[in-house]
């Protein structure tokens, strides 16, 4: 059976949602602070991770940026409080798979679970590249080409989410897309995010490639949406 861990000091909540997930089939642990949870994920083997932001020891950004630094992969998505646009893209660049705004419809929470999970369970078998940029679904990673035997700066980890998002866009290039496109071909049907979240990880991204030294892989085009240009394309188009 599927096992999930699932961090948050708040009791009541926390029954609550033990009692639905164990009714979806999984197994459930509990942790009520962040070191406890950390110590569980470090050491024990997940396959989703529901972690809340403000913890009364160590807060859930801080634990989540110690376990994605350490090499860990298990899915996580952050249950917060936090509506700021920043907040939730802190959560994203720190390795959040998807994020969660409290209150939260328990529909909403299952559909993000499905989500998550489909994009995690999917047999990545073939690397892509783009403009010297190569994407490995596999270890969710992006190598720069040009510097691969400089492994210090060579790779960049990705979300599930960013991943399955570029490789949307690897396997389209040179192709426009408006937002609501992408998102229609990334998420699952019954989600009940919206469209703006591409947006969100696509700064995310961005951010992440410009710490790198990378180049920039998904370009905006105001008023149309988003494409990831190649090389040859251009090239062939210039005068």
């Amino acid at each position: 059976m599927a096992k999930l861990l699932l961090v948050d000091d708040d009791l009541t909540l926390l029954e609550l949602l033990n009692g639905v997930l164990a009714g979806e089939g999984w197994v459930v642990e509990t942790a009520y602070n962040g070191r406890d949870g950390l110590q569980l994920m470090q050491n024990f083997s997940f396959d989703l991770v529901l972690l809340d932001w403000q913890l009364p020891d160590i807060d859930g950004l801080e634990v989540l940026s110690t376990y994605r630094s350490s090499g860990g992969t298990i899915p996580i998505i952050f249950l917060t409080g936090k509506t700021d646009v920043d907040d939730k893209e802190s959560g994203l660049d720190a390795g959040a798979d998807d994020y969660l705004t409290k209150p939260f419809d328990m529909r909403e929470l299952l559909a993000r679970i499905r989500s998550v999970q489909r994009r995690s369970a999917q047999d990545f078998k073939a690397n892509l590249s783009a403009n010297g940029i190569e994407l490995n679904m596999k270890l969710r990673t992006l190598r720069f080409l040009a510097r691969a035997s400089d492994k210090a700066n060579s790779d960049v980890k990705l979300s599930t989410t960013e991943a399955s998002i570029l490789e949307f866009f690897f396997r389209h290039p040179d192709q426009l897309f408006s937002a609501a496109e992408v998102f229609d071909r990334v998420w699952p049907s019954e989600t009940e995010a919206k469209a703006d979240t591409l947006r969100v990880h696509l700064h995310v991204l961005r951010r992440k490639l410009s710490l790198a030294g990378m180049p920039e892989l998904v370009k905006t085009i105001k008023g149309s949406g988003y494409i990831l240009e190649t090389k040859d394309k251009s090239e062939t188009s210039a005068p």
